[in-house]
């Protein structure tokens, strides 16, 4: 297993896809047209939006089969649970989107090597956290909003709601955007708080506090040219 990031413990301690091309593969010329286009592209982006939903609700009926199946190691060995996530949610997430949304400009500044270094890092810290949200799961209902279309890029955002008794429920939002023939998680917002952004805060901080050259130096991995 990778090891994390430096310097960003206090993380752990507080702890449309199939159809766009098909959609966009004719070219009308004119105003009917153009409405023509408008109506397709509102209906492909449903559809798109629809196969993004099943993938979370798939994905996540798979975890929670496997959690109830495996609970007793699970209990035993609570590392067991980033097995699970490997294995049934790392699939379907774009991590190397993610690092580059968490490091924003200074992405294009640092090599390849240190791209694919950064991303690996990143998505220990981000199975980490996610294996936290499942291991708080305890058969709790989960209901699933409308797919919500954000931005100008084709993504839309999959809500399920997870119900928490004595407490208000849990809302987790994962923002997704087409991938060639597939859709891919790029954030996850747990009861409004941003994965990425809150890692971007963190990381860019100590960036800026150390230096980009001195912040990859911590780690032999990424201390490439």
């Amino acid at each position: 297993m990778p090891a994390p990031l430096p310097e960003i413990s206090t993380a752990r301690e507080n702890r449309q896809g199939k159809h766009q091309h098909s959609c966009n593969k004719y070219r009308y010329p004119g105003l009917a047209a153009a409405v023509f286009a408008f109506l397709q592209f509102g209906f492909c982006a449903v559809a798109g939006a629809a196969d993004a939903e099943a993938i979370v609700r798939e994905t996540t009926r798979e975890v929670l089969q496997r959690l109830n199946a495996d609970r007793a190691r699970i209990d035993a060995d609570p590392e067991y649970i980033q097995t699970l996530v490997h294995q049934l949610v790392v699939p379907h997430f774009d991590f190397g989107k993610m690092a580059e949304l968490v490091l924003g400009r200074l992405w294009g500044e640092i090599g390849g090597p240190r791209q694919v270094c950064f991303t690996t890092g990143l998505r220990y810290l981000l199975v980490e956290r996610y294996a936290d949200i499942l291991l708080s799961y305890d058969n709790q209902a989960i209901t699933y909003d409308p797919p919500r279309p954000v931005g100008h890029k084709g993504y839309v955002v999959i809500r399920q709601t997870i119900s928490r008794e004595g407490a208000r429920p849990l809302p987790v939002d994962y923002p997704m955007r087409p991938a060639d023939s597939d859709w891919k998680v790029v954030d996850i917002i747990v009861d409004g708080v941003s994965l990425v952004r809150n890692y971007r805060g963190i990381i860019q901080y100590e960036i800026g506090k150390l230096g980009l050259e001195d912040f990859f130096r911590q780690f032999p991995a990424c201390s490439v040219p």
